[in-house]
């Protein structure tokens, strides 16, 4: 049986990975031991893949709030 993590994109298997270590810490990374390894097998170290998830959220987050701004949403109107 899979993972849930062997069942998405790479990016995304980065991006799952990278939110627990962000969440969870060494504690994460000492009980997946599997993930770690493949980490590794493609060229990253689990604090990279929780900078690109760091990366990836603070620009989803930006692209929101850009989206919001232009359509009026959230934030105060000027009348």
């Amino acid at each position: 049986m899979q993972s849930v993590y062997e069942t998405v994109d790479y990016q995304d298997r980065i991006n799952m990975i990278g939110s627990a270590i962000h969440d969870q810490g060494q504690e994460w990374i000492d009980s997946h031991s599997g993930e770690i390894a493949w980490l590794k097998e493609n060229g990253l170290t689990p604090q990279e893949a929780e900078q690109q998830f760091t990366d990836w959220i603070t620009n989803a987050r930006s692209n929101i709030d850009q989206s919001e701004r232009r359509h009026g949403i959230g934030g105060h109107r000027r009348t």
